[in-house]
């Protein structure tokens, strides 16, 4: 599985993320080669808004922006070679005298097969899409800095909002991957009847991982207007994995991309 280096704070559905937040939380010094995670899926502008003045930054900073698919192929290595880094990022002490440690995925690979010029290369993810004015709006950002972007979305809002903005983003160089179906476990805990996503049979998950790859790609296309568009990476809901997840995606040559 491939971990994500940093993310954008709470912007997701229900968070609470501001943009002046968002903004003064990006770390500096992001290193080459990393996964950043974010959402389209948030109730107002704030992720678009944050990148306007993000993006510009990074750019005069060195660095350039492409998808996961990119990122991977600059770096030339399997997919399941590729290192998570787990460091402990503070250790608290519960009430009862116990330690708990809390950890940071975090991904970033050393030696590159080839690199653009000289600079210095992001993946930014965004999950939860479509969702239209909003990811059209993100994907003009990108590409104002000659750069991509990937989403990762959901059949629960294809079926709501449709296919125009995520066919824009692939027009425009933008990875389109696998978030799931439903994305179960956004109602895991709120409604009883709804199993986790980890409680899924296996069909369950060959409904989330598969229907949903058949999904996407009955309704999209390649950039050239006449290829069927391929899914090739997943995302789980809410990091929620367990084997049989792991065995479906690799029946379906799917690598399984960390967070959210």
């Amino acid at each position: 599985a491939i971990g994500v280096y940093t993310g954008l704070g709470s912007d997701y559905s229900g968070g609470t993320a501001t943009v002046e937040e968002i903004i003064e939380s990006f770390p500096e010094d992001i290193p080459d080669g990393a996964i950043i995670g974010g959402h389209s899926s948030n109730g107002n502008y704030v992720t678009p808004n944050a990148l306007a003045v993000i993006l510009p930054e990074l750019y005069e900073q060195g660095y350039r922006f492409c998808t996961v698919s990119e990122l991977l192929e600059y770096k030339g290595v399997a997919y399941d070679e590729l290192p998570i880094h787990c460091y402990i990022s503070r250790i608290e002490t519960l009430s009862d005298g116990s330690a708990k440690v809390h950890t940071q995925r975090n991904l970033y690979l050393d030696s590159w097969r080839e690199h653009p010029e000289d600079y210095k290369l992001l993946a930014f993810t965004f999950d939860d899409g479509p969702v239209p004015a909003k990811d059209t709006r993100m994907v003009d950002l990108f590409t104002k800095y000659a750069g991509s972007a990937t989403m990762f979305v959901t059949g629960t809002q294809c079926k709501n909002n449709g296919y125009e903005s995520l066919q824009y983003a692939i027009n425009n160089g933008w990875d389109i991957g696998n978030h799931s179906m439903t994305h179960a476990d956004a109602h895991n805990g709120k409604n009883p009847t709804d199993p986790a996503y980890t409680e899924l049979t296996y069909d369950q998950l060959k409904y989330q991982i598969v229907d949903m790859n058949t999904l996407l790609e009955s309704n999209l296309k390649m950039a050239d207007g006449v290829t069927p568009y391929e899914v090739a990476l997943y995302r789980p809901p809410q990091i929620r994995t367990t084997e049989t997840i792991f065995d479906i995606c690799e029946e379906e040559n799917m690598p399984v991309i960390w967070l959210s």
